[in-house]
């Protein structure tokens, strides 16, 4: 019963960080597209 409480909490552990690091990965490419856009107009 153990083995599903830990792979249930590593896998909404794993989601968490993979969705945190997409969000962060995703503005940080639209903050240096605006940043290109605003160099370059």
């Amino acid at each position: 019963m153990i083995e599903y409480v830990l792979v249930f909490t590593s896998l909404i552990v794993v989601v968490t960080a993979l969705t945190h690091y997409l969000k962060a990965v995703t503005e940080s490419s639209e903050r240096t597209s605006t940043l290109v856009s605003g160099d370059y107009p």
